[in-house]
């Protein structure tokens, strides 16, 4: 049974099915199914699909199964998802805001703005989330960038949120991953913290410096972070915080691991979560002992730059004020 071509933005019924017995995964059938509707033209711009949980018990699949296919969808741009109104077939008219799916979203059972944070730095998205504790009426979760490039980002986690803060560095490559979440796509500038700057600018000429944190990409920061203060290119030693702790869980050889690291600088740079923290028994008296002869520990803190954390704080209040009009709306007395 063909779906025909309903009114732009009427509810139509999906009649598909799924062979179980297909290498292609369950998902990715849907997925394709659908594109394929589109294509043709049996599936018109501005069409509203059925609801995730009908549709699921319609087919006898797992909810996680149909979010999984229609973030496929939203990542080809083949649909667009309005919070609180539905998911509809992409084909925006020339002209209507863009900021439309931000606005109508519903009240969350907490009530909070939801904003997921994608960078493809583990230090980057701790230190936002630590920006975002003291941010009243906002719930922060943390997306790997590397998730989003596989295809891996849980589905629940994109499609509940209100906003998908990236640095300018990563927005058009988001954009072009995601491209049914471009409404909700909100570019941020990052740099270090003025506490970090003073913090690196007072290492001695000549001193001799190390970094510890989990990822390459982050040695590379804050190495280019130090030579943006005039010295000569650093070539600081490194050691990777996996080394040392993974998953939570401390290498035995950690405290002689670190001990032979910290022997051979002076000035160590570590983001703000790291796991050299003194109050690990393991670890107080390698860093007493560093800091004992001299040694210096710098907080490398990247954070959300003032016009860009302005900025998402007026994105907030604009959702929660949209948020606050149906209610206003129903609670007007009539006549």
């Amino acid at each position: 049974m063909k779906p025909g071509h309903p009114r732009k933005g009427e509810r139509l019924e999906l009649h598909l099915t799924v062979d179980r017995n297909s290498d292609v995964p369950v998902y990715r059938q849907l997925a394709d199914r659908i594109a394929g509707l589109v294509r043709s033209g049996e599936l018109a711009p501005g069409a509203r699909l059925p609801g995730e949980r009908e549709l699921a018990a319609g087919l006898g699949i797992a909810r996680g199964t149909l979010q999984k296919a229609f973030v496929e969808l939203l990542r080809q741009g083949v649909v667009e998802s309005v919070q609180g109104s539905g998911t509809y077939v992409s084909g925006r008219p020339v002209g209507e805001d863009p900021t439309r799916g931000l606005r109508r979203n519903p009240v969350q059972g907490d009530g909070l703005v939801r904003v997921a944070g994608i960078d493809c730095n583990p230090e980057a998205l701790s230190s936002f989330t630590g920006q975002f504790r003291g941010m009243p009426n906002v719930h922060f979760t943390q997306i790997p960038l590397d998730d989003v490039r596989a295809e891996r980002a849980d589905p629940d986690a994109l499609s509940s949120a209100d906003l998908l803060l990236t640095t300018t560095t990563h927005e058009a490559e988001l954009h072009r991953l995601l491209p049914g979440f471009a409404a909700r796509i909100l570019p941020a500038a990052v740099s270090p913290s003025q506490r970090t700057v003073v913090g690196m600018a007072r290492i001695p000429l000549g001193s001799r410096v190390g970094i510890v944190c989990r990822s390459e990409r982050f040695r590379r920061i804050i190495e280019g972070s130090l030579g943006s203060l005039g010295d000569e290119p650093a070539d600081a030693d490194f050691l990777a915080e996996d080394t040392l702790v993974r998953d939570g869980v401390r290498a035995a050889s950690a405290p002689e691991r670190l001990s032979a690291f910290l022997s051979r600088i002076d000035v160590v740079v570590v983001p703000p979560d790291t796991a050299l923290d003194p109050q690990v028994p393991a670890f107080a008296p390698v860093l007493a002992g560093f800091l004992e002869r001299g040694g210096r520990i710098v907080p490398f803190e990247y954070q959300i730059e003032r016009g860009s954390l302005v900025h998402l704080e007026e994105a907030v209040e604009r959702i929660l004020s949209s948020r606050q009009e149906p209610a206003r709306e129903e609670a007007r007395p009539v006549g």
